[in-house]
This record gives structure tokens, sequence and C-alpha cells, in this order.
């Protein structure tokens, strides 16, 4: 979850999503950018994403004490939020980063492609560096762990070379 918010607010917490001082949204929170759709106001996608903190956008009462909304403190957001992640995506079988940017996983009844947590590409490549790094970094990367990788049909025998693209390396 650490490694979302950051991948969500930055590393240092200054985004206006977790400020508390955006107009019309003071004291409310947003550590995950849920419901932060697009808009082309100013700072839309963060008022989108506040007023979900604000009042679910909609959600029914029952949704609302689920994820303990409103989120108008820090805590309520990053737990509340983190209620939320593990109910709509790691609960469902979207519980990867890769899975959960894109899905490709059919076992919601044919709804492929749709259920998505974010439209940043590269989300799942600086989020797992992240999540690397602090396993690293806390002396945990030789712990024994569990990849889950999809494996897809017809695909080439031979990897497609990188050549006009900068390597990436952890």
């Amino acid at each position: 979850m650490a490694s979302r918010i950051k991948q969500e607010v930055g590393p240092f917490l200054t985004h206006n999503s977790i400020s508390g001082t955006v107009k019309g949204f003071e004291g409310l929170y947003n550590f995950y950018n849920i419901g932060a759709t697009s808009s082309a106001e100013p700072m839309g996608a963060i008022k989108n994403g506040l007023q979900y903190a604000k009042d679910g956008k909609g959600a029914s009462q029952q949704t609302k004490d689920k994820y303990l909304i409103p989120w108008d403190n820090k805590e309520k957001a990053i737990t509340g939020g983190a209620i939320f992640i593990g109910s709509s995506y790691i609960n469902v079988g979207q519980n990867t980063i890769y899975l959960q940017k894109f899905d490709v996983n059919d076992d919601r009844s044919d709804n492929l492609f749709w259920h998505q947590y974010m439209t940043n590409v590269l989300a799942p490549y600086s989020e797992s560096k992240s999540i690397y790094n602090g396993y690293k970094n806390s002396g945990l990367i030789n712990t024994p762990m569990t990849f889950i990788i999809p494996i897809y049909n017809n695909m080439p025998q031979i990897p497609t070379r990188k050549s006009k693209y900068k390597s990436i390396r952890f």
C-alpha cells in the first residue's frame, strides 16, 4: 500500500489530494486518488478524487461505511482506501500491480480489459520498482515470494529486442 501511495501522490507526500487544503474540499484526503478521473477543469482530477473522499460519489451508505467515507482524516483515508483496493481489485482476482493496470483476468464473467486501477501505463514498472527497493532496503530481498505472471497464447518464441528503447533496470 505504501508503494501505491508513493505512486499516486509522490514520495514527498505534498500532493494536493492529501493536503487537506483544496478549496471546497478542506479537511479531505485521498492517498490513492480513488475516483480521481480526468477533467478539463483546473485541478479536475484532484477535485474528482476529493469528491469521492467526501461522499463516495453517490455510493450507498453501506459502501461509505465499508470504506470509512468521508475521508476527513489521514488515517481514515489510508485505511478506507486500502479497504477499497482490497475489495474492488485484490479480492476479485486483480491481485498484482500488473493485473490492476492490465485487466486480463477473465474470472469476472467476460469483463476483460475494463476494470483498470489507473491510466498510467508505466505504473506497474515504477510501482514494482518501489516495492523491490523497499524489500531490498529492508533486507527482505531473499525472502521466498510467489510471482503471478500471466501467460499468453500465440506469443513469439523469441522476445522482441528493445533496441530502440532504453533498458529498464531495477
